[in-house]
């Protein structure tokens, strides 16, 4: 970290003794041009799933505690039905707030939501 400070400030040096001349001043012409412009990263978004490839996503990417079923998604879906346009599974959007609702359950209440549905 110090290398680079030391290095901003001897190029801002350099840039001060050798830009004189010109109607921009070398500091105002570092921070235009030398001071790297940060892009933002486009986000990639995953395609929108049906309920089996969501689960298997969800199921590859989550630990053991967090690991999810049919009966339990179709809970969440009835109970989170704002979040759901049509039939697809937005990995996107709805895998967080999934684990929220699913990390607010109490056990026996999941275990009840999976032996209703079984």
């Amino acid at each position: 970290m110090e290398l680079q400070i030391v290095y901003r400030l001897s190029l801002k040096n350099i840039l001060n003794n050798t830009i004189c001349n010109s109607s921009l001043s070398g500091v105002a012409f570092y921070i235009l041009f030398m001071i790297p412009r940060f892009k933002k990263a486009q986000k990639i978004k995953s395609p929108p799933l049906n309920k089996e490839q969501f689960l298997e996503e969800h199921n590859k990417l989550s630990p053991e505690h967090l690991k999810a079923t049919i009966s339990l998604l179709s809970r969440f879906r009835t109970e989170k039905a704002s979040l759901f346009k049509d039939d697809k599974w937005s990995l996107d959007k709805l895998r967080r707030p999934f684990i929220m609702w699913l990390t607010s359950l109490a056990n026996e209440e999941k275990t009840n939501i999976e032996n209703k549905k079984a």
